[in-house]
């Protein structure tokens, strides 16, 4: 049996380690649009700050895909065959499967408005993410931390304690007076 997870994260660690605790025989492939090897975004602000090192994000060790008999392929899913098991990776790579497990987690997703446009506007997930804001210089450095809600003060507290203006907006419901229905949704400053 082949058993294909797209993502690297968390949950995908804990998917190797449950399958391999009852199935020591499955071929498993994890897709994964990052060469790095698993960390938790958790830290990447004092990563940017420079209170931790990059070895200090990692999740397991070095040797864990290869104790787990893990293929780990980068490449980022772009789709799955309809009506095949096959999974596409954005540079046209096919891998075939018997079991897929969507483990990819979120993107963070910065609101369309005209104040978060330009340079220095992105979310902040990814290493990549924390390496290309470390490379920018800090006169335009205004992140919009629009990463999960469990990060978004974590990541704020941290990008400030590293001197960075942080704006933070979240997705605020509206209702009429008198109303408990919501009747829109809009984007809100935080902070």
């Amino acid at each position: 049996m082949h058993i294909v997870i797209v993502g690297n994260g968390p949950a995908a660690l804990s998917a190797i380690e449950a399958i391999r605790e009852t199935d020591a025989a499955s071929d498993i492939t994890v897709l994964t649009p990052e060469a790095d090897r698993a960390y938790t975004p958790c830290f990447l602000a004092k990563y940017v700050a420079g209170t931790i090192g990059a070895d200090d994000l990692a999740l397991k060790s070095d040797d864990f895909y290869e104790k787990h008999r893990v293929d780990l392929k980068t490449g980022r899913a772009a789709g799955r065959c309809s009506g095949r098991q096959l999974v596409v990776l954005d540079e046209g790579t096919r891998v075939d499967y018997d079991r897929l497990l969507l483990a990819c987690g979120a993107e963070p997703m910065v609101p369309a408005t005209p104040d978060l446009s330009g340079p220095g506007v992105f979310g902040f997930k990814s290493l990549g993410d924390a390496e290309r804001f470390a490379r920018m210089p800090r006169a335009c450095a205004t992140p919009s931390c629009s990463a999960r809600i469990s990060l978004r003060w974590e990541i704020a507290e941290g990008l400030t304690e590293a001197g960075v203006l942080v704006s933070m907006v979240a997705r605020t419901t509206t209702s009429c007076a008198g109303s408990s229905t919501p009747r829109s949704r809009t984007w809100s400053r935080l902070t």
